[in-house]
């Protein structure tokens, strides 16, 4: 079943209470629904001659033949089915501006929560979904078009793809001045970390004062790896610097490195390998 809409098609013919019309007479100039095909739908407008109308979306059948009235759009019965439609029923079909798509200037015009499949040039999402916008032109929510100053939210969690290393391109996130995290507490930018790039080299940084921590399982989880703001190299979730001297040993893939203390070689030891050596 498909939605076909199709050029000077009207039939004169008699409602059925609010479930049907049975179409019967052609119009002189009009194409007949069949045109529509069987077991499609339409969109349909009906009058009589006492001001009763309906606007909705109906089935074509070749039985009868018949519409049924699936959906209806408006109507001068409140928005509900007409059944007191008089004979003859003239039906046509008809596009509602409830269900219009249509350019206003270079904005696109759609009905609220309308979906541009990728194929045709769109997203394949609703504009429903993003409900406030922020330096984003060429869009329109809640009426409003074109840039607007609030920040852009999103109702879910966002799919991000990240590109290949390299120039930006369409599924990259490109921030002139910097990607910015608030931070918990929902404060100034002090507390985030900003991705840029500056003088030949991509850097990531943190606020004044801030140490870069790294976790597994998310923010807040489980801290692997620290460094303070003195470039020193925390280990574990409380950070152990270890102490003026040590190196780190690797304990494997499996576990975190340690903190190792030299052992100490005495004087005797060192003049056994110098003579063992021929020194």
């Amino acid at each position: 079943m498909a939605l076909v809409i199709a050029d000077r098609v009207q039939q004169q013919g008699s409602a059925n209470t609010t479930v049907s019309f049975t179409l019967s007479s052609g119009v002189t100039g009009y194409q007949s629904f069949s045109v529509i095909g069987n077991g499609n739908t339409t969109y349909y407008a009906a009058t009589d001659a006492s001001g009763n109308w309906e606007v909705g979306v109906g089935t074509y059948s070749t039985t009868g033949p018949t519409l049924t009235r699936t959906t209806i759009i408006s109507s001068s019965n409140s928005g509900s089915a007409v059944s007191t439609f008089g004979n003859p029923v003239n039906v046509f079909v008809t596009y509602p501006s409830e269900d219009a798509v249509y350019a206003n200037g270079t904005v696109l015009v759609a009905p609220s929560g309308a979906i541009l499949p990728v194929a045709n040039g769109g997203t394949g999402a609703s504009t429903a979904s993003i409900t406030s916008f922020n330096n984003i032109t060429g869009y329109s929510a809640s009426g409003a078009t074109g840039t607007t100053s609030s920040n852009l939210v999103f109702s879910t969690s966002p799919t991000l793809t990240t590109p290949a290393l390299g120039a930006a391109t369409a599924t990259s996130i490109v921030a002139s001045n910097g990607l910015y995290s608030t931070g918990t507490y929902g404060g100034s930018y002090t507390d985030g970390i900003v991705l840029d790039y500056a003088t030949g080299n991509g850097r990531v940084s943190v606020g004044t004062g801030d140490n870069l921590t790294f976790y597994t399982g998310g923010l807040a989880n489980t801290a692997t790896l620290t460094l303070n703001t003195s470039g020193a190299i925390g280990v574990g979730s409380s950070p152990s610097y270890g102490t003026s001297g040590q190196f780190l040993t690797s304990s494997g893939s499996g576990s975190a490195p340690t903190w190792t203390t030299p052992s100490s070689i005495s004087q005797a030891k060192v003049t056994a390998l110098v003579m063992t050596l021929g020194f």
